[in-house]
């Protein structure tokens, strides 16, 4: 990480709430899984149509790979993105503060700021996805984010891709879908999948929320 990042987020690192952020990380995972698509299409979208207005397509490419990187490499910043428990102006500040020094541009700086006043900041990390997925989708490429509870097989991924291929791109069975797989034990079993605009949630962890809901309200 460069020192202007651990500048920016020495603050959280270091409060005594670190260790019990995970917890908090998990319940807005759960919440972010069944929101799930609609609200990351439509600040994605957003940030498409804008992008485009401002002839600023390249520089928003760069922001989501540039930011996408950003998480990859530091799973606690993502963490801190979903912290519930940091006060929303001191969040504000050290993620504002964070994205000028790493030079996003300015409309992407605009737009995560419109995301921190509407309260959606556990959902920055899936709106950014989408919006790679879908500028991925301007240029021809055909992109699944795969979220499993176990580690899967180079067999099951195969397996996987042709059904998702028959699923979302029925009209076009020879296309190439290139499958990013991340692994998150919180699932339970089953798995999680995104393409473009599209979720679907085939996790345990989902089923079993469900089943929460439907015996409160019975």
């Amino acid at each position: 990480m460069t020192a202007s990042r651990l500048r920016v987020l020495g603050t959280y690192f270091s409060r005594s709430f670190c260790n019990a952020s995970s917890s908090a990380s998990s319940t807005s995972s759960e919440q972010g899984s069944s929101l799930g698509s609609s609200v990351s299409s439509r600040y994605a979208s957003t940030l498409l149509s804008l992008a485009r207005k401002e002839g600023a397509l390249d520089k928003i490419t760069k922001d989501v790979k540039q930011f996408r990187s950003l998480e990859s490499d530091h799973p606690d910043f993502k963490r801190f993105l979903q912290d519930p428990t940091i006060p929303k102006g001191e969040k504000q500040q050290l993620v504002q503060e964070l994205l000028k020094r790493e030079q996003f541009s300015d409309l992407f700086q605009r737009f995560v700021g419109v995301i921190e006043e509407n309260r959606r900041m556990e959902n920055l990390s899936s709106i950014v996805g989408t919006l790679d997925n879908m500028l991925r989708g301007d240029k021809g490429q055909r992109v699944a984010y795969l979220v499993t509870a176990s580690p899967l097989t180079e067999w099951q991924i195969c397996f996987l891709r042709k059904r998702l291929i028959r699923r979302f791109f029925p009209d076009d069975p020879e296309t190439e879908l290139e499958i990013h797989v991340k692994k998150d034990p919180s699932l339970i079993s089953g798995f999680t999948v995104q393409v473009g605009e599209r979720f679907i949630d085939l996790s345990y962890r989902k089923e079993m929320r469900d089943v929460k809901e439907a015996l409160r309200q019975s």
